[in-house]
């Protein structure tokens, strides 16, 4: 397949780590995508190409900031997990 998305290519990577057949992983991800609102007919629509201009480090800031309730820019990201978190300070456990 010729001009894969970053976004679909990293999901499909991912799939495959947790074991799923190449075919079958891609199915997934475009499925995943596609649900979402990112892709349609095997394209990203504007809300796909703006995720995926936000790369792994904005998504995962927005999925944990809408989990919390809290400002994206108030969390760590950490790429081996691809995870954010909340920063905090002291023992008060308020956000910087």
């Amino acid at each position: 397949m010729a001009d894969v998305p970053p976004i679909l290519k990293r999901l499909v990577d991912r799939l495959k780590l947790q074991g799923m057949e190449d075919a079958a992983a891609r199915n997934f991800a475009v499925n995943i995508l596609t649900k979402s609102g990112s892709m349609s007919e095997g394209r990203l629509t504007p809300l796909g190409k703006v995720k995926q201009a936000k790369g792994d480090h904005g998504r995962a800031q927005d999925r944990a900031a809408a989990r919390m309730g809290v400002d994206p820019n108030k969390l760590t990201y950490n790429a081996r997990t691809n995870h954010a978190t909340a920063r905090v300070r002291g023992r008060d456990n308020k956000f910087l």
